[in-house]
C-alpha cells in the first residue's frame, strides 16, 4: 500500500473511531413476553407544512429506536407491563419551521393492552400523555416540557 492510498483511508479510520462512542447508549429491547403492553407513536398531519409526531425517545432510561425504515411517528414498542418511565419527543411544524420538545411520563402499563402516545403544543410547551387505544381514555397525567427549534439534519455524502 502506498502512502497516497493510506492518506485516503485515514479519514475513514478517524471517522470510525470518532463515531464509535455514539453506539454506547443502552438500547431498549422489545419485550419477549407472550402478552406485553404495546406503546405506539402517533402522527398528525393537517397540511403540507403543518404536522406533529409524538415519538418514544426512551423507556426506563434506555434509548428507543423504532428502526431506520419506520416512518416518523409510526413506531410500535412491546414493553413489559408495570410502572414505566417514558421520555417522549414531540417534533412539529406549524408552518414556520421544525421544532421539538421532550416530556417525561410515568405510566402503569397493563399486559395485552395497546396504548398510544398523544400530544399537543400549547403556547411555549409540548404536552404529552398516554391513551389506551381501545377505550380512548387517558391513563397517565399530562407531562409538559419546553420546545425549541430542531437542529438541522445535515446529509453527509459518502463517496466510494
Amino acid at each position: 500500500m502506498t502512502n497516497r492510498s493510506l492518506l485516503g483511508i485515514l479519514p475513514c479510520i478517524v471517522a470510525a473511531i470518532s463515531l464509535g462512542g455514539c453506539a454506547t447508549a443502552t438500547k431498549f429491547r422489545q419485550s419477549k413476553l407472550d402478552s406485553p403492553a404495546v406503546l405506539e407513536e402517533s402522527r398528525q398531519r393537517s397540511a403540507f407544512l403543518v404536522w406533529q409526531d409524538v415519538q418514544v425517545f426512551s423507556i426506563d432510561g434506555k434509548v428507543a429506536d423504532a428502526g431506520f425504515l419506520t416512518p416518523q411517528g409510526g413506531g410500535r414498542f412491546k414493553i413489559d407491563p408495570g410502572m414505566r418511565h417514558i421520555v417522549a419527543n414531540v417534533r412539529f411544524n406549524q408552518g414556520s419551521g421544525v421544532f421539538e420538545g421532550k416530556a417525561v411520563i410515568d405510566v402503569d402499563l397493563r399486559s395485552a393492552t395497546t396504548y398510544t402516545l398523544a400530544g399537543k403544543v400549547v403556547d411555549a410547551e409540548v404536552q404529552v400523555w398516554v391513551v389506551e387505544k381501545k377505550t380512548g381514555q387517558a391513563v397517565s397525567e399530562v407531562a409538559r416540557g419546553p420546545f425549541m427549534k430542531a437542529p438541522k439534519v445535515v446529509g453527509v455524502p459518502i463517496i466510494i
